[in-house]
């Protein structure tokens, strides 16, 4: 077993996994062995409680905001209220989803640019964006 490579092992399919079977990791933060680590053993119990811990601390927050900037058949560019926590926006004009490339372009932080600029007589009709 010392001689093998872990890519060479043979596969344990996930239906078969325990939690107290074992998984190598490489603590990056012990370099007794070496500069990148070293590697020691852990079980998937370990790994999941882990993995549980910091998705549940780290829940994005998901909400409905305002798109400010005027809806007039001239203006293109309008601006969330807030940026989102991962970047992630969906757009609703006048209750339709609008999409991403098709509809409008997104820059990735506040701003949201029309590929046409929305009709004037939509003016009085909610422009929200979905962030998360």
């Amino acid at each position: 077993m010392s001689n093998k490579r872990i890519s060479e092992l043979t596969e344990l399919a996930s239906g078969q996994i325990v939690g107290t079977d074992l998984a190598p990791v490489v603590d990056v933060s012990d370099t007794t062995h070496a500069a990148s680590g070293t590697t020691k053993k852990t079980t998937f119990a370990a790994i999941l409680a882990y993995i549980v811990a910091n998705i549940s601390s780290s829940t994005p927050t998901i909400e409905w905001v305002d798109l400010t900037g005027d809806i007039d058949s001239v203006n293109t560019v309008f601006t969330l209220a807030t940026e989102p926590d991962n970047g992630v926006i969906e757009v609703a004009l006048a209750r339709q989803k609008q999409f991403e490339t098709l509809d409008y372009a997104y820059d990735g932080n506040v701003t949201i640019t029309f590929n046409t600029a929305p009709d004037e007589s939509l003016a009085a009709e909610p422009l929200k964006a979905l962030v998360y």
